[in-house]
């Protein structure tokens, strides 16, 4: 007798295709635009496959770089390749990949200048957040490093 194979991600997508086909009508008529955030994925491509496959200007993406560099493999310029025009929300901290500790911009081990310049080579029109478990003066030093870094380039 031949073991049956359980596909979980292709579970996980066709159920998530019917649930967000269904859902994101009440959302576009609101005017609202959801972003999913990675959060344990090694790769991006089934968030990719699900808003792809939704065609919904009202589902997007969002990418927790804190999230890729402690759980993903890959690069960040191959998820923001890969999340190309879908890619809409960042969330911005750091860490060691040792965990996800949300740290400010530089205290961690994230290459944040080549995550910079796949940004300014495939996208547009991006909102960020800064996720940083730290003070009022570690958020805006973060931000100003951010307003520096695109000033300057």
């Amino acid at each position: 007798m031949e073991k049956e194979v359980f596909h979980l991600n292709e579970l996980w997508l066709t159920e998530n295709i019917n649930y967000w086909k269904n859902e994101i009508c009440r959302w576009e008529k609101a005017g609202i635009e959801i972003v999913l955030e990675n959060d344990v994925e090694k790769s991006p491509d089934l968030l990719v496959d699900l808003v792809r496959t939704v065609k919904s200007p009202s589902l997007q993406l969002c990418l927790d770089i804190g999230h890729l560099h402690y759980f993903s493999p890959y690069s960040s310029l191959y998820w923001v390749n890969k999340m190309g025009s879908y890619l809409k929300h960042i969330h911005i901290h750091d860490n060691d990949q040792k965990a996800d500790r949300h740290w400010p911009i530089g205290k961690g081990t994230f290459n944040f200048e080549t995550f910079f310049s796949s940004l300014e080579n495939n996208t547009s029109n991006i909102t960020l957040s800064i996720e940083v478990e730290g003070t009022m003066e570690d958020k805006m030093n973060d931000l100003r490093k951010i307003i520096n870094r695109f000033e300057n380039h």
